[in-house]
């Protein structure tokens, strides 16, 4: 791997891990104002809504922190394959986390909705609150094609 090659990598590797941190700490504290502002009759159901949500976040996070981490696989012109292959299974198994939780949160929030424990149905605050839990399982299934990129076979 030429040198240029390999500080493009690593710089790459940094710059959208550390931007997805940052999209992950703004995405959280969106679930949680949103969320917390659906009035939901009863308050479990609030908190169920919460988790799901910030297990949908915490998904992008580790598949963030992972990229980040993978840079220490590239030194001088050599990639280390056997770690290049980590960081593409980590990326797969954050993706899938985050894609589940987003499900799981959308079911709840249906769940509250058809037994009518949110008055008014799906308001714009319900729809807000659905974007922003399958955002973060779009965002890694983008890191873990952009780490597949990055560290080919």
């Amino acid at each position: 791997m030429p040198a240029t090659r390999v500080r493009e990598v690593r710089g790459l590797c940094v710059g959208l891990g550390a931007g997805g941190v940052v999209v992950c700490a703004v995405l959280a504290s969106a679930i949680v104002v949103v969320g917390g502002a659906l009035p939901i009759t009863y308050p479990a159901f609030r908190v169920i809504l919460w988790t799901t949500g910030c297990g949908s976040v915490s998904g992008l996070l580790l598949s963030c922190l992972s990229l980040i981490s993978s840079r220490s696989f590239v030194r001088g012109e050599h990639l280390d394959l056997a770690g290049a292959r980590r960081v593409r299974r980590a990326s797969a198994v954050c993706w899938v986390n985050s894609t589940l939780s987003a499900i799981l949160s959308w079911a709840a929030l249906t769940t509250v909705v058809s037994k009518g424990m949110l008055p008014g149905g799906f308001t714009g605050g319900a729809w807000a609150y659905l974007v922003l839990v399958i955002a973060p399982a779009g965002l890694a299934g983008v890191l873990f094609f952009a780490g597949r990129a990055l560290f080919p076979r």
